[in-house]
């Protein structure tokens, strides 16, 4: 998966190289040709590849957690390198969360510290005030919207 910002020349792209999972960082990434080598390589532990969420405003990234319902959160985000553990760790609840339910996709609305997260049963949770929250969150709103979801984006106008 891959995720930049409006406003930001960068890009982070997670992807597994030679069955390692990484997060690539390009710097000025409007300079980016397809050959051009990473500004920067980190091996967040334990998460996944799957759409990744960038706050740029707060230079803070969520990665979805191979766990089936956590979010991974790591702050600097712009910096790190290495292998690197998440600042902090948000578990979903929901009522009604299933054993069977995992985070599908993150999308971020940073104007409004919001983290929309879909499910893979079919729920689109709602997180306001995400940047600094951590542990066991309920959704501020959430609803079904289909049998499953699979990919979120965020517009603003």
């Amino acid at each position: 998966g891959l995720t930049g910002a409006t406003g930001s020349d960068r890009l982070f792209v997670a992807a597994t190289i030679n069955t390692v999972r990484k997060v690539l960082v390009y710097d000025q990434a409007h300079l980016a040709d397809g050959a051009q080598a990473p500004s920067r390589v980190f091996e967040p532990q334990g998460f996944s590849t799957l759409s990744p969420a960038l706050d740029a405003q707060r230079d803070i990234l969520y990665l979805r957690a191979q766990a089936a319902a956590a979010i991974h959160v790591y702050t600097s985000a712009s910096t790190r390198e290495g292998v690197v553990t998440p600042d902090r760790t948000i578990i979903v609840s929901f009522p009604g969360i299933t054993v069977g339910d995992w985070v599908t996709s993150l999308a971020v609305a940073p104007e409004n510290d919001l983290l929309f997260v879909g499910m893979v049963l079919g729920q689109l949770l709602v997180y306001r005030d995400i940047s600094m929250r951590q542990g066991t969150v309920t959704p501020t709103q959430y609803e079904r919207v289909d049998t499953n979801l699979f990919a979120l984006g965020v517009f603003a106008q």
